[in-house]
């Protein structure tokens, strides 16, 4: 029987390091194993050849570039029989490196001397260990027991032949994961597999029923695998006892080996994978060593050299080449052998055809060029392609157009230089984004939606889109998108020709603009001439009829019942004289006549048309001040005013609503006048005018009083609306503002200042003048070429007692005059007549006699008197048609006024 209290194993300690060698030797007799000492592996061998010789080696470091393998297979050699070899190792892949070069089992630094110990035990046992256990476990001592199996890393087991535990050590606890208390006594079955019966692969059974020692590797259900070699332990009756279990964890050794398996097989596979990926290469390959030699070719090598593979490897790659470009090439690859850096580089030996060499090292662990790699690659097409690539960018650089190229999924990965100036993005803020970015907002997802249908379905899409800058600011551009194929017809990209015609459109607005206006103009110029020549011709008609009623009522008394049937021709004829002035007003040609109004009584009056005029399911609702001051201004006008904001009012309010028409009076202090230029602090008579509407936009109410300017559909509207209220507000020396919100309607308030007295009498006027003597004395010359007023004139004038002077043009006037020898003290002429007009009539008048003095006529529009020069401030006007009253106020106010004022001449 063996004592194993004095069993001291033998081991040989193969280690290069001097002082690695002497700290492994103190920590193996520190185990109580006996260590052999070397540092090459043919020493080694010298050590183990004795047959009664330690076959047991720890390998420490490898010796210096000798592969683990190689050591390996020297002690192999040198030491017939079986050895087992333990590595010590410090990462896994060093594990794997040792079982794959034929280590029996490994140890991880640092190295614990109980694990060491049980390991050399270990070995041992496999080795011939079966003797000692058979003859020396049934008489272990418990000094053996403490100080070797409850010390080493293993799980060492004692089971009976009933498979009951009757000994763990604590590395059984540890490693199973179970109490040390339950063990003794328990089935091993039962305790350590959680089963109710023996396991049917059972290496204890085995042991016990073969009377052999038994290796098995088994799984637990925790995962880990356990390495057990269970020794059978014969009874005093020659029958199995039970058996000694000593289990080490494998899990990582088996691991290892499975990596090293499978490293193999994928290293297999590389290689495969490796020789086709060498055949399927569009570049032919040659591997070269320092002479010259080819190791290794694909096949499009052999066939550019039109050899076969086997005279190819093997040979000198200098020989197979010829001249010139061995000359050219060697030098190259003998460089690439001494610096290890490799070399690129291109050449052409006939026009078009280009050739791309690239001369690669393969170095290994130590950092020497073992060999090279030559690629040569035709490359002529590419540079063809390269070339013309180049071409087409230039182009595309210098385009005028902006150019996107984006990927299927829409990301731009392109912009050209135009792109830049139009957008103000740069490639790099562009490249990577999707051209939303550039989304306006004033195109729908439909617009959207439908362009990426047509370029997927591989369409190409034209159409104009406004888009918007990297400053935010908006821009139109036509753009044609197209789909771009590869060689099998599938879509790859998208590339977009945009070209920006901001300008172009502003431009070809502009100019459609000012032809828009000036046909307007044209057409309103023709009106206007037309309304002028119309109003001539019926002031004409309606002055005779106006002033022959006139002089018909005085002839008539309070109770001739004829009396109320001539006042209704003249309250009509008067009425169709204000009906021509506002001809005039509409056609912007209504002399300027103001006189004091009662603003109050204006919308009034007016208001009566305006219930006419406006839809019936909107409400007119006038609210007015009371004791409004006059204002000075032309009622007309005014008028006109009230009409255009009324009918834009009833435009913003298609489903009807109300407008309120108001007065008031304001105060503008000094501070709230100097923050607007166009108005005076002071007080102010205000007409408001109030829609429920649906407002405007601020946007276009900064536009609204711009001539030309409208919202409104083409043909329903002139844009001169709003401008002709500004303008007629501005020549009341008044001042206009609006308020407004979308869908909380709009209010214009207009401020008048209030009239200061009332207008002298030489401000022209249609009626209303103050009466003076319906008598008068006096010589008046008149000439007026239309038979009707000046009968109707001459009777005015001899009714009130003037000795009248009747011509019916110019020309007679003046010989009618070169022949009176009395005194002409007032000459009442038409505006336009056939010869000589008024203006020259009464200069040419004057010069004989400068004491003449002048009263105007005239039916026509202040476009076409001013026309003739007597629109000058203080000429005196006497606008047709005319009542009697108003010639004679008129006459007798130029008359009694003093010589030196100034009044009656041009």
């Amino acid at each position: 029987m063996v004592n194993f209290d004095d069993f001291s194993p033998a081991c040989t300690l193969l280690e290069t390091d001097a002082q690695a060698r002497a700290e492994a030797a103190g920590i193996i007799a520190a185990t109580g194993c006996k260590p052999h000492l070397t540092a090459a592996p043919a020493a080694a061998g010298e050590l183990l050849a004795p047959a009664d010789a330690p076959r047991i080696v720890v390998i420490g470091n490898r010796p210096e570039r000798e592969p683990l393998a190689a050591v390996v297979d020297t002690l192999r050699e040198s030491a017939p029989g079986r050895l087992h070899i333990i590595a010590l190792i410090d990462t896994g892949d060093e594990a794997v490196a040792a079982l794959a070069a034929g280590a029996d089992d490994f140890i991880r630094r640092p190295v614990d001397p109980g694990e060491l110990r049980a390991r050399i035990l270990h070995a041992h046992c496999l080795l011939d260990g079966s003797d000692h256990f058979t003859a020396g476990l049934p008489t272990c001592t418990p000094r053996w027991q403490a100080t070797i199996m409850d010390s080493i890393e293993e799980v060492a087991t004692f089971i009976d032949a009933d498979m009951v535990i009757r000994y763990a050590n604590p590395a059984a606890a540890r490693v199973m994961g179970v109490p040390l208390e339950r063990f003794v006594g328990s089935h091993c079955y039962e305790l350590l597999y959680n089963r109710t019966d023996i396991c049917p692969d059972c290496p204890a059974v085995e042991a016990m029923t073969e009377g052999t020692t038994v290796r098995a590797a088994r799984r637990r259900p925790d995962g880990r695998i356990l390495d057990r070699v269970v020794y059978p332990i014969p009874g005093t009756d020659g029958k199995p006892a039970g058996v000694a279990a000593i289990a080490t964890d494998a899990t990582q050794r088996v691991t290892a080996e499975t990596a090293l398996r499978h490293s193999e097989a994928s290293l297999r596979e590389i290689v495969a994978r490796t020789r086709t990926l060498l055949n399927s290469s569009p570049a032919a390959i040659i591997m070269l060593d320092r002479g010259g030699k080819v190791l290794d070719c694909n096949i499009l090598c052999t066939r550019r050299l039109g050899r076969p593979r086997e005279e190819v490897v093997g040979h000198c790659a200098w020989d197979l080449v010829d001249e010139p470009f061995g000359a050219r090439t060697r030098p190259l690859v003998e460089r690439v052998f001494a610096t290890g850096t490799p070399l690129h580089r291109e050449e052409t030996r006939q026009p078009g055809v280009w050739n791309e060499y690239s001369i690669n090292p393969m170095i290994d662990d130590t950092g020497i060029v073992r060999s090279v790699t030559v690629h040569a690659l035709d490359i002529s097409e590419r540079k063809r392609m390269t070339a013309d690539r180049e071409r087409l960018t230039a182009a595309i650089q210098q385009a005028g157009d902006a150019v996107v190229i984006t990927d299927v999924t829409g990301n731009i990965r392109y912009v050209n230089p135009a792109f830049e100036a139009v957008s103000g993005y740069t490639a790099a803020e562009a490249v990577g984004k999707n051209p939303r970015m550039l989304n306006s907002g004033t195109q729908d997802e439909a617009f959207y939606r439908d362009l990426w249908q047509t370029i997927t379905r591989g369409h190409t899409w034209k159409g104009r889109m406004v888009n918007r800058r990297k400053d935010g600011t908006p821009y139109t551009e036509d753009a044609s998108i197209a789909p771009v194929r590869d060689e099998s017809g599938t879509i790859f990209s998208f590339v977009a020709v945009k070209r920006d015609v901001t300008d172009h459109l502003r431009r070809t607005a502009e100019r459609e603009e000012l032809e828009g206006r000036y046909r307007q103009a044209e057409k309103l110029e023709s009106i206007g001439r037309l309304a002028g020549g119309v109003a001539h011709d019926l002031n004409n008609l309606l002055s005779p009829i106006v002033g022959f009623a006139e002089l018909t009522i005085e002839d008539l008394s309070e109770a001739d019942p004829r009396r109320g049937n001539i006042q209704q021709i003249l309250d009509a004829g008067i009425r169709a004289g204000d009906l021509v002035r506002q001809l005039l007003i509409f056609s912007r040609k209504q002399p300027q006549v103001h006189r004091r109004l009662d603003l109050n009584r204006v919308i009034t009056d007016f208001g009566k048309l305006l219930r006419r005029t406006i839809r019936e399911n909107i409400a007119i609702d006038i609210g007015l001040a009371p004791s409004v001051p006059p204002v000075s201004g032309n009622a007309g006008q005014l008028e006109q005013v009230i009409m255009n904001l009324a009918v834009n009012a009833q435009d913003a309010m298609p489903d009807g609503g109300t407008l309120a028409i108001e007065t008031g009076m304001l105060v503008v202090d000094r501070q709230s006048a100097a923050a607007v230029d166009t108005i005076a602090a002071g007080s102010y008579v205000i007409m408001t005018v109030r829609d429920t509407g649906t407002g405007i936009d601020p946007e276009i109410r900064a536009h609204i009083f711009e001539p030309f300017y409208t919202t409104k559909e083409s043909g329903k509207g002139t844009g001169l609306g709003l401008a002709t209220v500004y303008g007629v507000v501005r020549q009341h020396r008044g001042h206009i503002t609006v308020t407004s919100e979308p869908g909380r309607g709009t209010a214009f308030t207009i401020l008048l200042p209030p009239a200061e007295r009332e207008p002298p009498a030489a401000t022209a006027a249609t009626g209303g003048e103050p009466a003076t003597a319906n008598t008068g004395a006096g010589t008046i010359l008149l000439a007026e070429d239309n038979e009707l007023v000046r009968n109707l004139a001459k009777n005015i004038l001899r009714r009130r007692g003037f000795d009248v002077l009747t011509a019916q043009d110019g020309t007679r006037a003046l010989a009618l005059a070169g022949k009176y020898p009395g005194t002409i003290d007032l000459l009442l002429t038409d505006v336009v007549m056939p010869d000589i007009n008024g203006r020259e009539l009464f200069e040419r008048l004057r010069e004989s006699r400068p004491a003449l003095r002048v009263l105007y006529m005239s039916g026509y529009a202040d476009d076409v008197i001013s026309r003739h020069g007597v629109l000058d401030t203080g000429v005196d006007l006497l606008p047709k048609p005319f009542t009697a009253q108003a010639l004679a106020t008129r006459i007798a106010a130029v008359l009694t006024r003093r010589p030196d004022d100034g009044k009656g001449h041009p």
